[in-house]
């Protein structure tokens, strides 16, 4: 026995399809027919797409099995002998007997035609459809756009389709005009019941102006079929081609091949960890049964971004990396708002959101959503997870990478795990640490620090209702996890991959040095955890190995190190700065770069590999953890220290010009944190509100310069919303009886948006500070000696108060230097003696007496043979602090505009 494959082609306008009926002729029966007249044996033809009547194919596929020993080739010429005109076979080949036109992955291709004139064309009706309105291909477009991708398409097909599941996948859709005709080309890996032909409908509707394009996605959204979609006739749908052995399949095999040969190299490692930790066959038996089914549930798109991520693995550590970091309800209300805003985001050079925690959290006791009582479930008011995979889909069609908080030292008291543990069930109180009297606690007491003292004194929490002790570090609302149990991991590991194949490209584990707490220690730090962040990665490179993970190690970057584990062994592919943080606005307040320039310097003596997130702000309070050793040598005390910090950035000490509030103050140790907007702390509230225009520039010039320097440190520099506008702080938290407690919410306020449309007003403060950025992202984009990988170093340059940083990558070196006093300066940066320039105006540059404005910077590059380039086109309306400046010795700004009267032009920034 022999299997036969045929490509077919035929015009359907005189069949009733594809599938033989009782009363009708359809191509199946002319194709049984032509095949049984030719070998002499009873045969069925199997199809691959049954189209309907009317319907055409250029490329449907069949199949038949013969005793026949004719040459496979020779088929359709014999064939095409016994066929009406109006169908023929193409080709003819011999495949294996296993082989189904049906059951074997396919790509199908479909294609649409549309005659789009005012006036019908005859010889074209059979194999068009006629449009007599003006049709908007561009609108047909964008709504097309929404059904690329795996979907349900319930709403797409024929009610009375027998598909086991509507979710289908479209890999192109393209709507392109050419003359009087409109061509729809789909592809996809399978169709509904006339979805091409409803898809085709609601375009047209779109087309004429009847439906906005996302009234598609709404369509979609709905998964059920309305009158709305509307389905086009038969006559203009055209089955172009059915491919078999397509980079799809072969990829697909690729991937099945690489998920083993990543499990096969790390299977011994992870056993021998798991088995170290738990010795517990049958729960890593789960385990890696549990990670091949997440793998086997990973769509298709995030496979192919894992097998590219692969091959270039360090892909997240080139200059073009710009994170924003934000609230979700505050930047845009809710994930479909985020969605709408993508194209601000994209403006703003960000290919890096940081979505701050929307996982199902209590009211009134979810500490910004560090509280998680549903690891699968978004807070309603954000939107849902399907909600999340459509965002994530949005970003990565427009190459912005996602990242998401993972909770995993603790879980809200609301969570089910915590419900039941309370209720006494001994499997769920395993998963916390449960004491029935105070005797232990008291002795964890003795070692372990307290996160929150003031607000949060103790380690424990006391449940009348269960009659137990149970560990809370942070808040009495968020219990603990007890990773000493096996089953504990393994949940969580399954919440990790469950929220990876969400879409989410770095996962961000809070409080890492948390996880395992063991008796008579500090519970920080502690072995055990290197061994879970560890097994994490290890499982994350088998199942999702694009995804990253970021840690939150809270810690002085030489203490952080072997957070990233070693070069054979990993963890944490980047770790927050922390530290450098702090000490950046230590030195802004100080006007000493000293502490800093040390700061950087240990930084630059560690491995290349390692990735630092950097940031002026994030979502936290400062807390001022500081080298006091290193200050103690100028006379400098911890208490005082923190306490002229506290003093100078609530606008109280130094001439300082920042505001903000205390967060955690502890008046019997004198220790607080601190909390403010960029913006605030670097002025721009003060002079708003004084309507101070001289003030408010050297505000702008600070922000901007801090921004510069940041730029320059090595890793992915990180804004918070709202900092790329100036956003300052908003006070409005403390009328919210649910954050009037929580002076944090103070630089968490919504994302104002009326100022973002401020942007195109050169005179406006969110201009100056937008456009000052973009130009700053952007060369930094442009210039290799960003790149992540590239040497670093500090300069002094003779003066206490200015900061001196030189990059170098494969020839290229550039260097930075920063004013961080409110005097112009007049500085000798101790570099190379060559040729620089200024990295915009391409002016030359002379070290030896370079002239740096207040609160101004200057980026110098090393000019090298060949070097010929031009200065870029600069924007008109934006004021920038450049070298042109210091060329004239001014602090202040260029403006191409006319000046303004100061009361007119300050007054665009009162608050």
């Amino acid at each position: 026995m022999r299997r036969m494959k045929l490509i077919v082609a035929y015009d359907g306008t005189n069949y009733c399809g594809w599938q033989i009926q009782p009363n009708g002729i359809t191509i199946e029966e002319k194709l049984n027919q032509a095949v049984n007249a030719l070998t002499g044996e009873k045969i069925q033809v199997i199809g691959a797409s049954r189209t309907d009547a009317g319907v055409h194919a250029l490329g449907n596929v069949a199949v038949f099995d013969t005793e026949s020993r004719i040459p496979a080739e020779r088929f359709s010429y014999a064939l095409n002998q016994r066929l009406p005109r109006d169908i023929a076979v193409v080709k003819s080949e011999e495949v294996p007997l296993d082989w189904h036109p049906r059951y074997q992955d396919s790509l199908k291709t479909y294609e649409y035609r549309i005659i789009n004139t005012k006036v019908p064309v005859p010889t074209e009706r059979l194999y068009h459809y006629f449009v007599g309105f003006d049709l908007d291909i561009s609108k047909m477009r964008k709504g097309a756009e929404y059904l690329v991708g795996e979907h349900d398409f319930a709403a797409f097909c024929c009610i009375r389709t027998n598909a086991k599941t509507t979710v289908r996948r479209i890999t192109v859709l393209d709507v392109v005009q050419t003359g009087k005709e409109i061509v729809i080309r789909v592809t996809g890996n399978g169709f509904l019941y006339n979805m091409v032909r409803i898809i085709t409908g609601v375009l047209i509707r779109v087309g004429r102006g009847f439906y906005e394009p996302e009234k598609v996605k709404s369509l979609l959204e709905g998964k059920e079929r309305t009158k709305e979609a509307v389905t086009a006739p038969a006559q203009g749908l055209f089955l172009m081609e059915i491919e078999y052995n397509h980079l799809f399949f072969s990829a697909r095999c690729e991937m099945e091949n690489n998920y083993k040969k990543r499990f096969e190299k790390h299977f011994d490692e992870l056993k021998w960890l798991f088995m170290e930790l738990y010795g517990n066959d049958s729960m890593f038996a789960e385990l890696c049964e549990s990670m091949y089914r997440f793998y086997e549930e990973r769509n298709s798109d995030l496979k192919e971004s894992d097998m590219r991520r692969e091959e270039d693995p360090n892909w997240y550590k080139k200059n073009d990396m710009l994170g924003m970091m934000f609230y979700i309800d505050n930047f845009a209300g809710n994930m479909k708002g985020v969605e709408e805003r993508l194209d601000y985001i994209e403006k703003s050079n960000v290919n890096y959101i940081h979505l701050m925690p929307f996982l199902e959290t209590p009211e009134g006791r979810s500490d910004g959503g560090y509280a998680v009582s549903d690891f699968r479930k978004v807070q309603e008011k954000l939107g849902s997870m399907e909600d999340l995979e459509s965002l994530t889909a949005a970003c990565h069609k427009k190459q912005i990478n996602v990242c998401m908080d993972f909770v995993m030292n603790h879980t809200s008291e609301d969570h089910e795990w915590a419900r039941r543990a309370r209720q006494g069930e001994g499997e769920y109180m395993s998963r916390y640490f449960f004491f029935d009297n105070a005797s232990i606690p008291q002795m964890y007491e003795r070692t372990v620090p307290q996160v929150f003292p003031t607000t949060a004194p103790g380690n424990f929490t006391w449940l009348p209702d269960a009659g137990h002790f149970v560990m809370t570090s942070f808040y009495p609302y968020q219990w603990d996890l007890n990773y000493k149990n096996p089953r504990v991991f393994n949940e969580m590991m399954y919440n990790f991959l469950y929220l990876a194949n969400r879409g989410i490209d770095i996962i961000r584990i809070d409080a890492v040095p948390y996880i395992w707490k063991e008796l008579n220690t500090q519970c920080r730090n502690l072995p055990q955890v290197h061994t879970i962040v560890r097994m994490m990665r290890m499982i994350s490179e088998i199942v999702c190995p694009g995804v990253l993970l970021l840690g939150e190690v809270v810690m002085e970057p030489e203490k952080v190190v072997p957070y990233f584990g070693t070069v054979e062994k990993p963890e944490c592919h980047m770790l927050y700065n922390v530290t450098t943080m702090a000490t950046t606005w230590h030195t802004v307040a100080t006007r000493d770069v000293r502490l800093l320039k040390r700061q950087l310097d240990i930084i630059s003596s560690l491995p290349k590999d390692y990735v630092f997130l950097n940031y002026l702000r994030c979502h936290d309070d400062i807390g001022w953890g500081l080298d006091y050793g290193t200050l103690m040598l100028d006379g400098i005390g911890e208490r005082s220290h923190k306490q002229y910090l506290n003093d100078y950035f609530q606008g109280y000490a130094g001439e300082s010009n920042s505001r903000g509030v205390l967060y955690n103050a502890d008046p019997v140790t004198g220790d607080a944190r601190f909390c403010g907007t960029t913006a605030s702390m670097c002025g721009i509230e003060k002079a708003g509100f004084e309507q101070n225009e001289e003030a408010m520039e050297r505000a702008i010039r600070l922000d901007v310069m801090l921004h510069a320097y940041m730029f320059m440190q090595s890793g992915i520099p990180v804004l918070y919303s709202g900092d790329e506008i100036g956003q300052v702080n908003d006070y409005s938290y403390k009328e919210d009886p649910q954050k009037a407690d929580d002076s944090r919410y103070i630089h968490r306020g919504a994302m104002r948006w009326e100022l973002a449309e401020r942007i195109e007003d050169a005179d406006s403060v969110e201009a100056k500070v937008f456009w000052n950025l973009d130009k700053l992202e952007k060369a930094r984009r442009k210039e290799k000696a960003f790149m992540t990988g590239a040497d670093t170093w500090t300069m002094w340059a003779g003066d206490n108060s200015v900061l001196g940083i030189g990059r170098y990558y494969e020839g290229e070196t550039l260097l930075g230097v920063f004013n961080f006093s409110e005097y112009d300066k007049t500085v000798w940066v101790d570099a190379v003696e060559a040729d620089y320039v200024d990295l915009f105006t391409k002016s030359p540059v002379s070290l030896s007496e370079l002239f740096v404005p207040a609160y101004g910077f200057c980026y110098i590059k090393r000019v090298v043979p060949g070097m010929d380039e031009k200065p870029e086109a600069e924007k008109p309306v934006v004021d920038e602090p450049d070298m042109e400046d210091a060329k004239n010795k001014s602090s202040k700004p260029r403006s191409s505009k006319k000046k303004k009267s100061s009361k007119k032009k300050s007054s665009k920034r009162k608050r």
